[in-house]
């Protein structure tokens, strides 16, 4: 039986009625069954938009009140779009691997949410995100947020292990077999800007954001990035469940 992680070909859903469908409390896990604020999906922009952007998860602001990518992290990302002249409600799309947020956790002095856990994504990620940007009619790149959006889409193993992300994943573009031929563009998630702002991560972001634009938004290389993703998740093998 096909599984919503095969690369099998299958009709596509209408994106509006599968975001109906999943928008409301549901009880695949752990913590989605405890959580206080279950939506069931969380998201905000446009789903016929050609660019979707997926980060970590909910936190405190996107819990509450029911909206993806909001509150001072949010902001940081609103700033962003800006700089490379999109449009967050009718130019993007914009969810999550997972849709409940994940409990806090001390590390030393200070509490912060922890990562989803491997079974929080596999019990959240393909129902909801993956299926969604699937029915996206008009999808033609992914941008993942953090290192734990790009596990989740390119297969890359422990989100929670230690390699160095900025070298071997910020600002390049991968493909996945989760959405083949669709390219996927690795940037940092706002949080890490946001949480301890310096002029150095300022400049990871600014590099990025200009490599993105210049090699999609302006001159539009929509199947040699593709073709370059594969390259790249091959020689990486990443991608290859």
């Amino acid at each position: 039986m096909a599984t919503l992680f095969d690369s099998v070909e299958v009709e596509q859903e209408d994106v509006a009625e599968v975001i109906k469908s999943i928008s409301s409390a549901c009880q695949n896990c752990r913590l989605s069954m405890l959580h206080p604020f279950n939506r069931g999906f969380i998201y905000r922009g446009n789903p016929f938009a050609e660019l979707a952007f997926i980060n970590e998860a909910p936190r405190e602001a996107e819990s509450e009140r029911g909206v993806a990518l909001v509150g001072a992290h949010g902001r940081a990302f609103e700033q962003w779009m800006k700089l490379i002249g999109l449009d967050t409600q009718k130019d993007v799309f914009i969810t999550s691997v997972i849709q409940c947020m994940p409990p806090k956790v001390r590390k030393g002095i200070e509490e912060i949410q922890r990562e989803p856990e491997a079974t929080e994504i596999s019990a959240c990620f393909g129902p909801r995100c993956l299926r969604v940007l699937r029915a996206m009619p008009n999808l033609k790149a992914v941008i993942a947020l953090g290192w734990v959006a790009a596990t989740a889409l390119l297969g890359t193993g422990d989100a929670l292990n230690d390699k160095p992300k900025a070298k071997t994943h910020d600002a390049q573009w991968f493909e996945t077999s989760y959405l083949p031929g669709i390219p996927v563009f690795c940037m940092v998630d706002p949080v890490w800007v946001v949480k301890k702002p310096s002029m150095d991560k300022n400049a990871v972001v600014e590099r990025a954001l200009d490599y993105f634009k210049r090699e999609f938004l302006e001159q539009n290389r929509i199947t040699e990035l593709a073709i370059e993703a594969r390259e790249n998740r091959e020689a990486k093998g990443l991608g290859l469940m």
